[in-house]
């Protein structure tokens, strides 16, 4: 287990020894979860029928190691810091060798400590339960301004010839989005006289936004939440007028189209972490 190294909350559990804490082992983290969605049997005929959805249950992690102590009173250090993370929700992140490092989120719901299993070495094994079944990547991010048209190369041609100007489409490309539903935040800085519409453009899905953005303005759209935010706190979800939320799971290509005039420098953030069951 040399080239692993797991974190919970703020403790990082290496797969090689001479470390304060060492991994001894790990299970439930990359194990598909159980689906609670039931089959059922056809009367008069072989096998199942098929669920139209098929929805997963929380993922329930066990992470293993021991603790390189000096003391008693070493040990006691290390178990207060321990337990500190009983009922809380930490995130969970597994690190193999150069691969992409995959959290999650999960609740500290046992604990143990065996601090006399032998002289230097103090084992523990902590249970966790991940609410959502979904491994997320880190946080990836990409940010465009306003669609606008290029210049071309102007009549009467005079030396020197200039190429123009390259415009704008006005779009993010998301791609490499896993196999499971991406957690997807779009972020508009204003200002926007009218509002703003977002859409996919391969599946054409759309939210619309009707409501003044001013240039010292920002809204956030949560497409897991399905809300709108103002400054990431106020919920404005009431001047949508077109509520068509999507998470891809593919590549999708996001357009931004402002409504209205344009005032100051109108940016659309979109924030994105691949994600897998």
């Amino acid at each position: 287990m040399s080239t692993i190294t797991v974190t919970v909350g703020d403790i990082t559990l290496h797969g090689d020894a001479g470390y304060d804490f060492t991994l001894t082992s790990i299970s439930g983290f990359d194990d598909l979860p159980s689906a609670k969605t039931e089959q059922d049997a056809w009367p008069r005929a072989d096998g199942n029928a098929m669920p139209g959805t098929t929805y997963y249950d929380g993922r329930t992690i066990t992470v293993e190691g021991y603790y390189a102590t000096s003391s008693v009173e070493d040990t006691d250090l290390m178990m207060r810091r321990l337990r500190g993370m009983a009922g809380r929700l930490v995130t969970v992140t597994v690190q193999k060798g150069n691969a992409t490092a995959l959290h999650c989120d999960a609740e500290v719901r046992s604990m143990t400590v065996d601090e006399y299993r032998y002289r230097g070495k103090a084992a523990f094994q902590i249970g966790l339960l991940a609410p959502s079944p979904y491994l997320l990547a880190p946080l990836r991010a990409a940010t465009t301004g306003v669609p606008t048209d290029g210049v071309g190369i102007l009549d009467p041609l005079t030396a020197p010839l200039t190429e123009g100007e390259v415009g704008n489409p006005g779009r993010v490309a998301i791609t490499g989005s896993g196999f499971a539903p991406t957690h997807l935040v779009v972020k508009i800085g204003g200002g926007l006289s009218e509002g703003v519409r977002i859409h996919c453009v391969e599946t054409g899905e759309a939210i619309e936004f009707h409501r003044q953005i001013n240039p010292d303005e920002t809204m956030v759209f949560d497409f897991d939440d399905e809300r709108v935010l103002f400054q990431n706190q106020s919920d404005l979800s009431m001047f949508l007028t077109e509520e068509n939320w999507f998470r891809p799971t593919g590549d999708c290509t996001i357009q931004f189209t402002p409504l209205g005039v344009q005032s100051g420098t109108p940016t659309m953030t979109v924030e994105w972490n691949e994600a897998w069951r």
